[in-house]
């Protein structure tokens, strides 16, 4: 007569919040990396703000004056690591790590390195586009005026009309949930459909990942997605700031 198996009790949040010697590595590598990036950023920005030849970021008496750009952008991606699609992806990834007995410390920054380096690209290439047109510009400052006015206006319209598509479908799940409509299982998957590239890769977060590194790829899949407002108002923030059109 076989045993009947007895699963394993499940662990703890503090259980799971316990790091060994080994571990303590690790995470300390992960808040160093995350400390280190603040300042290399932050430092940059400052440095760079500072110098009387970058014209273009400061004004006469070399004031700061794209401080307040910088900490915009920075908000940006503070609220952006808050989308509904990026926290679904990196939990269920979490979820499947911690299942195969593994500590998923990196999952978040993973994620995070991959998707801001499709950020920080893209927004690089289109400044220095945007500064070449402007040179380019140069004889004809009425016409690059209306050109870079025109510009701003497309960038502030789709930042509204994606605005607008996420309110209608906030509202929508909201009556509906008011209505009884939606169960707990029913909103989650909602939520897990939230994005393009989540839905995508929605079965593969489930069963595909060992080591917190693999979300780096996944990160700059993301990223190339360009589902999100926020990416749409940072380039265009980029494009502005190149061509000295803000607070000049």
């Amino acid at each position: 007569m076989s045993t009947p198996s007895v699963p394993a009790p499940k662990k703890s949040l503090a259980q799971h919040l316990k790091f060994s010697r080994q571990e303590l590595p690790a995470l300390f590598g992960v808040l160093g990396t995350v400390a280190f990036l603040h300042v290399l950023g932050w430092g940059l920005f400052v440095y760079y703000n500072s110098l009387p030849q970058y014209h273009s970021l400061t004004n006469g008496k070399h004031v700061l004056v794209y401080a307040g750009a910088g900490a915009l952008a920075y908000s940006f991606g503070l609220r952006h690591a808050f989308d509904a699609d990026h926290i679904s992806a990196i939990d269920d990834s979490t979820r499947v790590m911690l299942a195969k007995g593994r500590k998923p410390l990196g999952v978040g920054l993973f994620f995070s390195l991959g998707h801001s380096t499709i950020v920080l690209a893209l927004s690089v290439g289109i400044a220095f586009a945007a500064k070449e047109a402007a040179k380019f510009q140069a004889n004809y400052a009425d016409t690059g005026g209306t050109i870079g006015a025109s510009v701003s206006a497309f960038f502030l319209y789709l930042v509204g009309i994606l605005n607008l598509v996420i309110l209608i479908g906030v509202l929508k799940v909201w009556r509906q949930a008011k209505s009884g409509k939606f169960s707990h299982e029913h909103l989650q998957d909602l939520l897990n459909e939230r994005g393009l590239m989540n839905r995508i890769f929605r079965g593969f977060f489930k069963k595909g990942f060992d080591h917190s590194w693999q979300l780096y790829p996944v990160g700059v899949l993301f990223g190339l997605g360009f589902d999100t407002a926020t990416e749409v108002g940072l380039l265009a923030l980029s494009a502005t700031a190149a061509v000295g059109t803000v607070g000049g």
